[in-house]
């Protein structure tokens, strides 16, 4: 019902010129986010999540060491074959490219 009353005045407003006063109801959106406490009954998973994580701590933190030298050693690689050419001015550069190569977010 809320979720109703949030949403009508923006289709008011693309109908009626003056219907930017009903904009208001649109703070009823805030309520939406007591949906939050209906979560409690998931807390025991996050507790087997929480205790599998730290039995696996050892394992991600020697996969992420592996990774950072990864970046650092094919960064520094990358900028000895480019020769400062195509955007690839210093190792840091390059290892930037390789974060964003790796991780796939494609921000060059």
């Amino acid at each position: 019902m809320i979720d109703l009353l949030a949403t009508i005045p923006t289709y008011l407003s693309v109908l009626f010129a003056g219907a930017q006063t009903l904009l208001v109801l649109r703070a009823l959106r805030l309520l939406r986010v007591f949906r939050i406490f209906k979560l409690s009954h998931f807390l025991s998973e996050m507790s087997f999540l929480g205790t599998a994580i730290k039995a696996s701590l050892r394992k991600i933190s020697i996969f992420m060491l592996f990774v950072v030298a990864l970046v650092i050693i094919l960064g520094s690689v990358m900028y000895l074959v480019e020769n400062g050419e195509n955007g690839f001015n210093s190792i840091p550069d390059c290892i930037y490219w390789g974060i964003v190569t790796i991780t796939t977010v494609g921000l060059r």
